[in-house]
């Protein structure tokens, strides 16, 4: 979710999302502990794991070559990170129609899903992405294959086809799409008010 529950440790009694394996690719989070730390000595108890997260996220865009975009602030951070919450996240044997009904349920548009899975499809690839920018679309309309089923499948569906289409011949279409979709993703289930706490150290509910 939004409210920086991929960042608790496990411990003898619970097991994290952290270490479930739809999340063992994850990496970083010791960049997202300076930040914590230097916050911390500026301004204590005031900007929550969860807002870092998001920032981080957007500027991790952007020294990508992606697109620039605000994000709202003030989540809080979960009490809550258990290995079986992990079971919503989308495998990666799904089919355009079950892709589509699944971002859907969640409020994305079949243009938002295909735009976000292209973008953890370079992410996902074995060499470091230089852009974020259409090479996974370029790389599926050459028919080469994707790295996972449910990336392939995006090009050869109908349903899909054509906004995968789009995207490699329109970057700033692209663009367009995925940055309403990492604002729309940035702001599901989060916490507020009373519904979370703004944690001492990420890793570690308070």
């Amino acid at each position: 979710g939004c409210d920086a529950s991929i960042l608790i440790d496990s411990s003898k009694d619970n097991t994290a999302e952290k270490d479930s394996p739809a999340n063992l690719s994850l990496r970083g989070y010791e960049i997202i502990d300076a930040a914590k730390d230097a916050l911390e000595k500026q301004c204590p108890g005031v900007v929550s794991c969860a807002d870092i997260l998001a920032m981080a996220a957007r500027d991790a865009v952007f020294f990508a070559g992606g697109p620039v975009y605000d994000i709202p602030k003030g989540r809080k951070d979960g009490r809550r990170s258990k290995i079986e919450d992990t079971i919503n996240l989308p495998p990666p044997n799904l089919n355009s129609s079950e892709l589509i009904r699944m971002f859907g349920q969640r409020g994305f548009t079949p243009q938002q899903m295909v735009a976000l899975s292209g973008d953890s499809a370079e992410q996902r690839r074995s060499t470091p992405p230089e852009t974020l920018s259409t090479m996974t679309t370029s790389m599926l309309c050459r028919g080469r294959r994707g790295v996972l089923f449910s990336d392939q499948t995006l090009f050869e569906s109908v349903q899909t086809r054509g906004i995968v289409n789009a995207y490699a011949m329109n970057q700033a279409m692209f663009f367009f799409a995925f940055q309403q979709a990492m604002v729309k993703m940035g702001v599901m289930d989060v916490k507020e008010g009373s519904n979370g706490e703004v944690r001492n150290t990420c890793r570690v509910i308070n």
